[in-house]
């Protein structure tokens, strides 16, 4: 149920208010939520192109919705951290049966270098 997602050693991080970190991200969450997968292919980094395929990111959503109940909206993002080049954010979504967790990860270039549903909040490695 979720697409890979590769972190290299680092710290750091960046506020959420006004991101375009985040901004990106809720761009992700709602072409998800409106079944426009092949905009999210569009904003793949080179490396993720060939391991992601449209219908996976569909079946990817469908599971996750099968899980967590239909969509309604986007809750909260943490805080942007930083792992080495990347930049990862968590969304939180109000789904209809219960909280789930969005997080995706931007490459320097801004492009997603990972992304993942998660069924409860993990903490990013």
């Amino acid at each position: 149920m979720a697409a890979g997602l590769v972190l290299a050693p680092g710290c750091g991080g960046e506020s959420t208010e006004e991101s375009p970190t985040v901004e990106r991200a809720r761009t992700v969450v709602r072409h998800m939520a409106d079944g426009t997968y092949a905009k999210v292919l569009q904003m793949f980094a080179p490396t993720l192109i060939d391991v992601l395929s449209e219908k996976q990111l569909k079946e990817d959503w469908e599971n996750f919705v099968q899980l967590k109940g239909a969509y309604r909206a986007q809750g909260e993002a943490a805080e942007v951290i930083e792992r080495g080049e990347l930049k990862v954010v968590d969304i939180e979504l109000e789904m209809a049966k219960d909280t789930g967790f969005f997080r995706v990860s931007f490459d320097a270039d801004g492009k997603i270098a990972g992304l993942f549903f998660l069924a409860t909040d993990i903490p990013v490695p």
